[in-house]
């Protein structure tokens, strides 16, 4: 059977345990500790299930049981430092049952026993286009960053998209937008200086579509546009107090949405007024999402000083969840426990 590696979200620090006959510490207020596992999702191959503690002294060593479709089982060892973690699970078998459960090493608790059930591979034919935008002969790299779905047949992708004319002159297009049958290419303007009334189609980094209608892209700089059926109906520079290397818009509508940026910059827009959120790190930001609005997750990665980051927002606050290097996916098989 092919090992199946657990993937330690919170610590990726990953040690094989000795004996220790050490004391557990009481518990805070003397209540009993817990720990309880819950699924957050699951795929074919894949599941991340949310582990949370209550009155557990932290770091904790917490040992995962995974038992498998055939009875079998393994297990694996990890170092817990947060209340609540996110335990990232691979390598698992399409429409198979799995049960999980945890325990901790220094204190006598074990969670609830978790099944999780794998989905189904498709039996769906699918069928493939290419599409090539730009032209070569500019001697310009033409390049997509982001894009927004609507719909099968309205689709937006933002980059910088070079064609030639005529004229033989390169021209220099921001947005590429699908309507069922062919990609359209336009022009969305933005300030060529925050204060000036001039316009400038800068290459666009980042595009967010809302479901009021409402469509915002931003340039590869603190500049933005709003998009509407298509049409542009604004453009503006982020306030000073914002102002950042825009990479990506995530949002629950036009009137509640936030921006990542450059340097660990993180700021809130609400109903017309921009808020600075401190993010507690410098890396760059290269993407923010929510699945539901309540708990909001942004990563950041800095690749020529292999590092990265992932933190953790609810509403006006944001912590850092991981904060490490970026390590060898063969390291973590290496360390893995397979019983």
């Amino acid at each position: 059977m092919k090992p199946v590696s657990v993937f330690i979200i919170i610590s990726i620090t990953l040690v094989l345990l000795s004996c220790d006959t050490t004391e557990p510490p009481p518990p805070p207020n003397g209540e009993k500790p817990t720990l309880e596992l819950t699924l957050e999702d699951v795929s074919c191959i894949e599941a991340w299930i949310k582990l949370t503690t209550t009155n557990l002294q932290l770091p904790a060593t917490i040992t995962l049981k995974q038992t498998n479709p055939t009875g079998d089982s393994l297990s694996q060892d990890f170092i817990l430092n947060t209340q609540d973690s996110l335990l990232y699970i691979d390598s698992l078998l399409p429409n198979q049952s799995y049960q999980y459960q945890a325990s901790s090493i220094e204190n006598p608790v074990t969670s609830n026993e978790l099944s999780v059930a794998t989905l189904d591979t498709t039996s769906h034919n699918f069928s493939y286009q290419t599409f090539e935008l730009g032209e070569p002969l500019t001697g310009n790299s033409s390049i997509l960053y982001d894009v927004a779905l609507i719909d099968a047949n309205n689709i937006y992708a933002v980059g910088e998209i070079y064609i030639q004319d005529s004229l033989g002159q390169t021209i220099l297009y921001n947005l590429a937008q699908w309507n069922g049958n062919e990609w359209k290419l336009k022009k969305i303007y933005f300030p060529t200086v925050c204060g000036d009334t001039s316009l400038t189609p800068y290459p666009s980094r980042a595009i967010y579509a809302f479901n009021d209608g409402k469509i915002w892209m931003s340039s590869s700089g603190d500049k933005i546009a709003i998009l509407e059926n298509g049409n542009q109906i604004d453009k503006f520079c982020l306030p000073a107090s914002v102002a950042m290397s825009i990479n990506r818009i995530w949002g629950t509508s036009s009137n509640d949405l936030y921006i990542v940026g450059n340097s660990g910059k993180i700021a809130h827009y609400q109903n017309g007024t921009w808020q600075q959120i401190s993010s507690g790190t410098e890396l760059p930001l290269v993407d923010i999402y929510s699945k539901d609005g309540n708990e909001i997750y942004a990563v950041g990665i800095n690749v020529s000083e292999v590092k990265g980051v992932v933190l953790k927002g609810t509403g006006s606050q944001f912590s850092v969840m991981i904060n490490s290097e970026i390590i060898d996916e063969s390291e973590l098989f290496d360390n893995s426990m397979v019983i």
